[in-house]
């Protein structure tokens, strides 16, 4: 039986644009894949306590070895969601849309550099799903 998700894996297309980019929503780099030369090819960042954002440039041969995965968005949930807006204006990150979920919570969503969208979510306390998160 499972326990949490550990991670989910995007594949990018500049890794080091994507840290960057990570970095400014709140993401740092918590290890780094290195070849054999010391390379860096994929890295994990801190989403939270636990979880991890799995990120590589996936090489041709390898990227050959799997099928694209499909998936609408990741969501990160967030304590404070004006505060997040905050740092996303602060960092020039344009916010495309804004969604009021009645009294279970208020999200909105933005791109990141390769076209994912990214999902930020407050919860409000008569969530039904806040029962389950303890």
């Amino acid at each position: 039986m499972p326990v949490m998700l550990a991670h989910a894996c995007l594949d990018v297309r500049n890794l080091e644009k994507s840290i960057a980019f990570y970095g400014k929503i709140g993401l740092k780099v918590a290890y780094k894949f290195k070849d054999r030369e010391g390379k860096v090819f994929g890295v994990y960042v801190k989403a939270g306590k636990g979880t991890f954002l799995e990120m590589f440039r996936l090489d041709k041969k390898l990227l050959s070895k799997f099928r694209p995965a499909a998936y609408f968005h990741l969501c990160f949930q967030v304590n404070n969601l004006d505060t997040t807006a905050k740092l996303m204006r602060k960092n020039r990150i344009k916010i495309v849309k804004r969604i009021e979920w009645g009294s279970n919570g208020r999200l909105f969503f933005i791109n990141d550099p390769d076209g994912n969208k990214l999902e930020f979510l407050q919860y409000l306390p008569k969530n039904p799903l806040l029962k389950f998160m303890k």
